[in-house]
């Protein structure tokens, strides 16, 4: 029993010391813009200057914009694809993971410098096929997209390991008595993988407005403005101003803390747990695909 406690103790610490410090100083620089200086004189002085302009609300409306448009992309490709891969025994399953595992691993800003040598103005798609892609990326959908195709997997790994957790078998059950695929699929397999749908769209969004690289290496030609380069121009540009970039900071925590409370309400009730049925795979193969369509 000391031992659960003396484990509790040093986790709290290290939380105290590891998250909880450094948010103290960062929201103590935000309230005090003479902090650095040594100084507490002028307490809120930078709020009016930093969040009161045009500038603050389209930076907060480009980093809602482009958060939920990344968490949309990856529901689109990652919600049927981990259906796919949980519910059925499709060939090679481990290597879609694998691959699908890939892109999420590269760093952001390497991957958005690969989409450019690939889609700028005589980049390596225009030279080998004559398509020219580039007003695509360099436009706010197109950075969505780029974002989305590497942060998908988040949902498409919570969606199939939850669907292989539950199964098919309780679907099955519904279409004995009566319900047709669609809607044994609607009405219980989808409400009893709800809380891992919400939980990884919150992450997918919380990813998106916390990103850097990607919006740093496209943002600027494709007109997009986010919290996150804004941030980086106060601390990088000088005259650097540590005020502004502390109450930025605190804004994109209060976004993401936001979309938390938002998807805690969403659920709030939602969530089922079956309380008997081992979970069931089916095979994917013709006939099969003919059975559900």
């Amino acid at each position: 029993m000391k031992s659960v406690f003396l484990l509790a103790a040093i986790t709290v610490a290290a939380l105290g010391v590891l998250v909880a410090l450094p948010m103290a100083f960062v929201a103590l620089q935000a309230v005090f813009p003479h902090l650095a200086e040594g100084s507490l004189r002028n307490p809120f002085g930078a709020w009016a200057a930093t969040l009161a302009t045009p500038a603050a609300l389209t930076l907060v409306g480009g980093t809602l914009k482009l958060g939920l448009g990344v968490a949309a992309v990856s529901a689109l490709i990652g919600i049927p694809l981990g259906a796919l891969r949980g519910l059925f025994q499709v060939p090679l399953a481990r290597l879609w993971d694998l691959l699908f595992l890939v892109p999420f691993l590269l760093p952001p800003y390497i991957a958005a410098l690969s989409w450019t040598m690939a889609l700028q103005p005589r980049g390596y798609l225009e030279q080998l096929t004559g398509l020219h892609l580039g007003p695509l990326l360099f436009s706010p959908a197109g950075v969505t997209l780029a974002m989305g195709l590497a942060i998908f997997p988040v949902v498409y790994f919570a969606v199939s390991r939850s669907m292989a957790a539950t199964g098919a078998r309780l679907a099955d059950v519904a279409r004995v008595f009566g319900a047709g695929p669609w809607r044994a699929f609607l009405r219980v397999t989808l409400p009893l993988v709800l809380p891992a749908i919400a939980a990884s769209l919150l992450l997918a969004f919380t990813l998106a407005i916390e990103e850097y690289g990607v919006p740093a290496a496209l943002g600027s030609q494709a007109g997009v403005a986010v919290m996150t380069t804004a941030i980086e121009r106060r601390l990088a540009d000088w005259p650097i101003d540590l005020p502004g970039a502390a109450l930025l900071s605190l804004v994109l925590v209060a976004l993401a803390l936001t979309a938390y409370a938002v998807q805690r309400a969403l659920v709030a009730g939602r969530g089922f747990e079956p309380t008997t049925g081992k979970p069931d795979r089916k095979s994917v193969g013709r006939e099969r695909v003919e059975a559900i369509v």
